[in-house]
């Protein structure tokens, strides 16, 4: 009878502790997301008067999500955090469509572009692979 106690009282500590992982994951992972999403504005709204510097932020951005989306899916991460996640960094949410050029511009401090082109950027799915692995 002691060893169910004690075992059962393991399995409780257990899922407590699995518990919280999980939510420090979630934690880190919407930490990195916000940087990745913070980089990408600037990205995509600054590259919005190049047609092929912008496919390219797009299609960087979009594929890095996407990448993330499923590491997180494949490691039974809450599904309502991922679809936090997949909505926030929907394309029409992430530019700036109805703000005039200007507006626009103003994203776009004095050498933005080097860490796009230099690929010096906070790799999403790279960091949520990362996370999960721990």
């Amino acid at each position: 009878m002691r060893a169910i106690v004690t075992a059962l009282a393991l399995l409780g500590f257990c899922s407590t502790a699995s518990a919280e992982t999980a939510q420090a994951k979630r934690d880190a992972i919407a930490e990195v997301f916000e940087a990745a999403l913070r980089e990408h504005v600037v990205f995509l709204n600054c590259t919005a008067t190049d047609q092929t510097a912008h496919r390219l932020a797009r299609q960087g951005w979009e594929d890095m999500v996407g990448l993330a989306l499923v590491l997180m899916a494949q490691h039974n991460v809450d599904p309502a955090f991922i679809a936090q996640i997949k909505e926030r960094s929907d394309y029409a949410k992430v530019m700036r469509l109805d703000s005039p050029l200007r507006d626009i511009l103003a994203l776009c401090p004095e050498g933005w572009e080097k860490p796009l082109y230099e690929f010096r950027m906070v790799l999403f799915h790279v960091r949520v692979g990362e996370i999960l692995n721990r």
